[in-house]
């Protein structure tokens, strides 16, 4: 499988855990079948088996994404990170 994926983290134990998102975190509780595209997906719950896909004809540019199967939560952040990048650099191009 090649694509530009962030490596996944596996995280377990007592205690909060902090991630940071682009945009709106939103939460899901993932139906038996579920998509999502790389650069909005953050976190997701044991239980949840995925893969990665390609996804074509998106219109946000991103062709990469994960297909979960399975019961558990997603977060997902409504913000890409290429979208959050452009949006950066357009707030750092602007004249005070």
């Amino acid at each position: 499988f090649a694509t530009k994926s962030p490596a996944l983290m596996r995280c377990s134990g007592w205690g909060d855990l902090w991630f940071n998102a682009g945009g709106g975190l939103i939460e899901i509780n993932a139906p038996e079948d579920y998509q999502v595209s790389i650069g909005n997906l953050l976190a997701f719950t044991e239980g949840l088996d995925y893969k990665p896909i390609r996804l074509d004809g998106q219109k946000t540019g991103e062709s990469w994404g994960y297909k979960f199967k399975g019961q558990g939560k997603l977060w997902v952040q409504s913000l890409s990170i290429p979208a959050m990048s452009s949006w950066v650099r357009l707030m750092r191009s602007l004249k005070s």
